[in-house]
């Protein structure tokens, strides 16, 4: 499926949003803030990437109104109101494709550096108010990312072991509802630290679990699509078989002709099956053909963001200091992005 088409799609399965408020991994402040402002800037927080990257623009329009209502809502921590920072590419790469013609209100939250996750997770519990208001609310970031152990290598498939045990890990204990041990991720040992060596990626998925109704369903996107893929692919590779075998039998068929020249019963039967074969078979392969372009088109996004948080260049002022003091005590610098 093209990006074009995420929209639309998006848009049958969920109810149009009063406005969308992201937790991007991208804004790591000191103290917490939600954009004020009535027409946030799009801002390319990235370098050495095609000039077609930083002329992209999602020219959504703020929510001032709903910004104020925020500090109302959170009673754990106080809450900024910003007119300054704008929408990150954590939020208008997902946002943009979602939403394409930018119709929505869109604010975004911060993420305090100074809060544990179990603080982060008592915020999102506090704005769940939100979400009966009509506002979707969006965790932009990563359970696995670490940027100085990729291997181009491994860029089609395969992965550390360390990594795809850990992707495992966390979402079983998502599909069990069990978030203690996901808000406690450092107690999950040594590979949890290699998938999340600083925690701005991880911290969003913090706040998709405290929004989380208990009785909503779970569905990795991703993996769903993967897994239709391999559906229909077992069905094309069903069809053609029975084609083939069809084609084989018609031609053996002999041609027999009637008092008026026709065609046998027989043959007209399987002239027509194989005809109704051939169209579903045709159906199947655009299915196929979708899903393909979609998996590389989110393999190729999902490269691009990770490329991109690697020459991230912070322009909140609140977090610059703070930030390279962070990075100095990491060894090893730390994106789903949760479409």
């Amino acid at each position: 499926m093209s990006l074009a088409k995420v929209g639309p799609t998006w848009q049958k399965n969920i109810p149009l949003p009063k406005a969308v408020l992201v937790v991007s991994a991208h804004w790591y402040t000191h103290g917490t803030f939600v954009t004020a402002m009535d027409f946030p800037s799009t801002i390319h927080d990235f370098g050495g990437f095609p000039q077609a990257l930083f002329d992209a623009q999602y020219p959504a329009p703020g929510d001032a109104e709903l910004a104020d209502e925020i500090p109302g809502l959170v009673h754990s921590t106080h809450v900024g109101l910003d007119h300054d920072w704008g929408l990150d590419h954590g939020t208008w790469t997902v946002v943009k494709h979602m939403y394409p013609e930018a119709n929505i209100p869109v604010l975004q939250l911060s993420i305090d550096y100074t809060k544990s996750p179990e603080n982060h997770y008592e915020i999102a519990k506090e704005i769940y108010a939100l979400r009966k208001k009509g506002v979707l609310v969006i965790g932009s970031g990563n359970m696995v990312h670490n940027l100085r152990m990729i291997s181009w290598e491994m860029i089609n498939g395969g992965g550390y072991d360390w990594a795809n045990e850990m992707n495992y890990k966390f979402k079983s204990l998502i599909a069990n509802g069990d978030h203690k041990p996901l808000i406690n991720y450092r107690n999950l040992g040594s590979d949890a630290m290699l998938a999340i060596p600083t925690p701005e990626h991880y911290l969003p998925l913090i706040y998709t679990l405290g929004l989380k109704n208990e009785n909503e369903e779970l569905r990795h996107a991703r993996d769903l699509a993967e897994k239709n893929y391999h559906v229909l692919m077992n069905d094309n590779n069903s069809l053609n078989l029975k084609l083939q075998n069809l084609e084989n039998v018609f031609i053996g068929v002999p041609v027999l002709k009637g008092e008026s020249g026709s065609k046998s019963k027989t043959k007209v039967e399987d002239e027509f099956m194989i005809s109704t074969l051939m169209s579903e078979n045709t159906e199947l392969k655009t299915r196929i053909k979708t899903l393909e372009d979609k998996n590389m088109e989110l393999a190729v996004l999902a490269k691009e963001r990770n490329l991109a948080d690697e020459l991230t260049q912070v322009l909140n002022p609140n977090s610059v200091g703070e930030l390279a003091k962070l990075k100095q005590v990491n060894s090893i610098n730390s994106i789903n992005r949760s479409f």
